[in-house]
């Protein structure tokens, strides 16, 4: 069943939105035409270069966070699985539970 209400609607929200598209060009042609233009170039940022600390390893740091990662995935119990399935069976038991004395009590 359509609303018939619906139709007025849309066409409302429509125009607020072509109202709003509206107001974003004005400010975007204010913002750019009261821009001073910029003629000199923007001051380039010397940032000093620092050597390599003695004894450290010049790996990737994407390759030692993979390594740090496969290492630990294959050492690490599934944890969160079990409890998972522990807070499943809690809720499925107290879902039961309470059905019971529900019952129980109804009748």
């Amino acid at each position: 069943m359509i609303d018939p209400a619906r139709l007025p609607e849309l066409h409302r929200q429509r125009a607020r939105i072509a109202e709003h598209l509206a107001w974003l060009d004005r400010e975007i042609a204010r913002t750019e035409t009261s821009r001073p233009p910029s003629t000199s170039p923007s001051p380039e940022i010397n940032t000093p270069t620092l050597p390599p600390l003695a004894g450290s390893n010049q790996a990737d740091p994407q390759d030692l966070i993979q390594n740090w990662v496969d290492e630990n995935r294959a050492s690490a119990p599934l944890v969160s699985k079990t409890g998972c399935w522990a807070v499943f069976a809690a809720v499925v038991l107290l879902g039961f539970g309470g059905l019971l004395i529900f019952i129980v009590l109804r009748y």
